[in-house]
């Protein structure tokens, strides 16, 4: 029943016992407006997030700002849509947290305030921008000079069918998926589906998206304007973190 919710790319991602385990957590979540489940994930100092909620426009970059308000960085994530008698968002994000011990996993105290932050933000009760304004800035002796990674956005209308694919390469900073997903959002954008990675400091991001009739984006202005919209968030975003 849950690889039938399931869209056929979650089964081609995934060997069997991610997906037994995942379908561990698939069960009825009754009036919860979220389910959030942790595990430790392949990969030293790495844990799996798995966040369940009613799928809606924005939800991904409302997840993302609530995990960096954590100062958790997302190293992977895997972005589907289950399709029940309504649409449930089903994400799973590899997360890693400064300063943890391989293995370790992510303290409960912190997974409450997740799971109550996430609540928040979803009922209205806070903004994403409140949430990543009142994260503890790291101590300037933390931060260090790295090479610099240069940005590309990448808008391609021919590699699937039924998605645009837009492909961004950058450096790796806190909150940079929130950062892309609420443009995506503001440019009325619907994220199919995400492939977020990471190594070292640069950070190779796929998005497929759709407009907001359900179709590719055909038209280059708009094309156009999408790939200014992201250049000018992210050049706001590295002013902010200009390691």
């Amino acid at each position: 029943a849950f690889l039938a919710s399931m869209p056929e790319r979650y089964v081609l991602a995934n060997d069997t016992d991610v997906i037994r385990a995942h379908a561990r957590l698939a069960g009825d979540r009754g009036a919860a407006p979220v389910a959030l489940f942790a595990g430790v994930a392949p990969g030293a100092f790495v844990s799996e997030l798995v966040v369940r909620a009613d799928d809606r426009p924005g939800l991904l970059a409302d997840v993302a700002a609530v995990l960096a308000s954590h100062r958790l960085d997302v190293t992977t994530a895997q972005v589907h849509t289950r399709a029940l008698a309504y649409p449930e968002a089903f994400d799973v994000f590899h997360v890693r947290r400064t300063g943890a011990v391989e293995g370790e996993p992510i303290a409960l105290s912190t997974l409450y305030r997740v799971k109550a932050d996430l609540e928040d933000l979803l009922a209205g009760r806070v903004r994403a921008e409140d949430l990543l304004a009142r994260r503890a800035a790291p101590p300037s002796w933390s931060r260090r000079r790295n090479p610099a990674v240069a940005t590309q956005v990448l808008i391609d209308g021919s590699g699937s069918r039924g998605f645009t694919i837009i492909d961004v390469f950058t450096r790796d900073r806190e909150g940079l998926l929130h950062t892309i997903a609420r443009t995506l959002h503001e440019q009325r954008l619907s994220i199919g589906l995400a492939k977020v990675s990471t190594e070292g400091d640069r950070a190779a991001d796929v998005f497929y998206v759709t407009d907001e009739r359900g179709l590719k984006l055909e038209d280059p202005a708009r094309v156009a304007g999408v790939e200014a919209a992201l250049r000018r968030a992210l050049d706001a975003l590295a002013t902010l973190d200009p390691r």
